[in-house]
């Protein structure tokens, strides 16, 4: 999954297997460059909410 976030360039959802929260995959660029992929960890009542938020968090850590 963390592959597939960097190479689209999308936020994706992680797997979660039962479990009480959300995981999301997001890609951390720098302009055009790829540096990684960021993985965010929600509760289960916020689904990622706003992936603006999530957008802002990777720019920050990048």
């Amino acid at each position: 999954m963390a592959g597939r976030a960097c190479q689209y360039g999308q936020i994706l959802p992680g797997a979660s297997a039962g479990q009480e929260a959300g995981h999301w995959r997001v890609p951390l660029l720098d302009g055009a460059e790829r540096l990684g992929v960021l993985r965010i960890t929600t509760t289960a009542d916020d689904d990622a909410g706003d992936a603006g938020d999530l957008i802002q968090l990777a720019a920050v850590v990048a």
